[in-house]
């Protein structure tokens, strides 16, 4: 009776976690996937990117500048290259897992076996770890958008500078209305390193005078006509002139509103399935234990013969 009820929970073990290794093995396709589509897109926004740096030069060609969109490229192909690695070192993983949890369940392969449950335990512990941090610690995100700002604004060298960094922290500006950390004072607290003599003419102009610069040309808003470019020198205010928007808040305003409760729900999904590797786990070992048995009460094939002494 013992032998069978086990023999059941041995073949729903096996069910449950064939199913929901199918599930992840389709999961890890996804993600590798999108691995390999990432770098595909990267090609398709350079080219969105050319044309929106394109726009932005020719509405700022009365500036002295020097973009470096070749440095800016680098810089994409980095982080695309990343993140695209990234996916794919997962995606291959989670299919390897998922095989081995299936080859383990399905035929008790007792190597599988160990070793998905190693996995499956490693993976338990990181993802409650990461549970735990995040509930611990919700601001985090935040925090790492302050530093990289803060990091930005103190190494800032201007639009005539080559420095990849500063070329960053002009397009957040731009795409995001808004300047500095704070506001556009931390450019007088914070940017040392920051070159201020930029090159400014009039459209009816054809040489540059220049100033002493207040604020970074992209802390202007670049809706309005190229003569509001002078809102870098003028210290003019809105709507010339984003400085008293500070990129944090503008960040953490839209990380509050939008982003907080979606990453919220990511991670109760998380700890949800916790539960689901748990049973996992213990699945893996119910199925190693009863294959260990099985190999243990096999009989032995050979027979053996006793002979018997021959009557005269």
């Amino acid at each position: 009776m013992g032998s069978g009820c086990l023999t059941c929970c041995r073949w729903c073990c096996c069910c449950f976690i064939s199913f929901v290794n199918v599930l992840t093995a389709i999961l890890g396709l996804a993600l590798l996937a999108t691995g390999c589509l990432t770098l595909w897109a990267y090609w398709v926004v350079r080219s969105a990117f050319d044309q929106h740096v394109s726009s932005m030069l020719t509405t700022t060609d009365n500036i002295e500048t020097s973009v470096d969109v070749e440095s800016l490229h680098q810089a994409m192909a980095s982080n695309t290259m990343i993140s695209a690695i990234v996916f794919i070192i997962l995606g291959v993983l989670i299919i390897v897992m998922s095989c081995l949890g299936c080859c383990g369940a399905c035929w008790g392969v007792p190597s599988c076996l160990i070793i998905y449950s190693v996995l499956v335990a490693l993976v338990l512990l990181s993802q409650a770890g990461l549970v735990i941090f995040w509930f611990t610690n919700s601001d985090v995100m935040k925090d790492c958008s302050r530093n990289w700002l803060e990091e930005q604004v103190k190494n800032y060298k201007g639009s005539q500078n080559r420095d990849v960094g500063s070329m960053q922290l002009d397009v957040v500006q731009v795409v995001g209305g808004c300047c500095g950390v704070n506001n556009g004072n931390d450019f007088y607290t914070m940017a040392t390193n920051w070159n201020r003599t930029i090159g400014y003419r009039s459209n009816n102009k054809t040489k540059f005078s220049y100033y002493n610069a207040s604020y970074p040309f992209s802390c202007c808003n670049y809706y309005l006509e190229r003569q509001d470019f002078k809102c870098a020198y003028a210290n003019l205010s809105d709507p010339y002139s984003n400085r008293q928007n500070g990129c944090y808040e503008k960040f953490a305003s839209v990380f509050d509103n939008y982003l907080k409760s979606g990453f919220d729900r990511l991670f109760f999904g998380v700890a949800g399935w916790l539960g689901v590797e748990i049973l996992l786990l213990l699945g893996a070992l119910l199925i190693f234990y009863h294959k260990r048995q099985q190999d243990e009460d096999i009989p032995h094939s050979g027979v053996q013969y006793k002979m018997q002494p021959q009557m005269a």
